[in-house]
């Protein structure tokens, strides 16, 4: 009985382990940070003004007190936010232009938020998509299928047979992208 039970929560077991090695990860490396599916080196200085700027594959943030953690945390996630709009946009845009223009659908706005359970979700009525603020760690075909996903609920705003034969259609690899997602990009709860 206790062999079944843990092979039937063999998937959940492997998702903790996952998320926990990866948190090791950045505890382990606290000069970096997560971005696009991968550690990139964190370099802090203090300056006149909070900047941040990716050279390479290194990112530099200028704070006006270099030492003072919750002003660089402050400081990395207002740039992380700028790049995450710029980015989903530009992901979200060009999905919607190859997928969606024959269904002459409005271009969704785009609000980026904090979730603990969810990548994106979307809002018909308001013509909205929320993406989820930590996708911007993961890896752009990542983000690829939760932009489509989020698009694909303007033409069948539930999750019938018809919505999942449509993101099939247009993306085959769907559910190995979903899995990935959920087991490579940790949440900061």
């Amino acid at each position: 009985q206790i062999g079944d039970f843990v092979h039937s929560k063999e998937s959940w077991i492997t998702k903790q382990i996952e998320k926990y090695r990866m948190r090791r990860q950045e505890i382990a490396a606290p000069n970096t940070v997560w971005w696009l599916g991968s550690i990139k080196p964190l370099m802090v200085k203090s300056g006149t003004k909070n900047t941040a700027e990716m050279c390479g594959d290194v990112l530099y943030l200028t704070v006006k007190d270099g030492t003072n953690q919750a002003m660089c945390d402050e400081a990395l996630e207002q740039w992380m936010r700028q790049q995450a709009d710029v980015i989903f946009n530009e992901q979200m845009t060009r999905i919607f232009h190859q997928v969606f223009a024959a269904y002459h659908l409005p271009m969704p706005k785009l609000h980026l938020r904090k979730m603990k359970t969810l990548w994106g979700s979307c809002s018909v009525a308001r013509q909205v998509i929320t993406f989820n603020f930590y996708l911007i760690k993961a890896r752009t075909p990542y983000i690829d299928y939760v932009v489509l996903h989020e698009l694909v609920h303007f033409l069948y705003p539930n999750h019938s047979k018809q919505f999942y034969a449509f993101l099939s259609n247009y993306m085959p690899d769907w559910k190995e992208r979903k899995l990935v997602l959920d087991r490579e990009v940790v949440h900061e709860l």
